[in-house]
């Protein structure tokens, strides 16, 4: 069975706090980008281990 699911993703460039206003919260600008994620990853098993560690030859008694 195979699940595709699709998480929108945001990547904040810029915050900025403004002074307080008259009705006592702060303004707010924001800049960001919309990254487009292809290719999708898709989850799963890796097809071969990400790491190796080799036999030593070594036993444990």
């Amino acid at each position: 069975m195979s699940v595709t699911v699709r998480v929108p993703a945001k990547v904040n460039v810029q915050l900025a706090v403004g002074a307080v206003r008259p009705d006592g919260f702060h303004g707010l600008a924001s800049v960001f980008l919309l990254p487009d994620m292809k290719p999708r990853p898709e989850p799963g098993r890796p097809s071969a281990p990400a790491a190796h560690v080799p036999d030593s030859g070594t036993r444990r008694v």
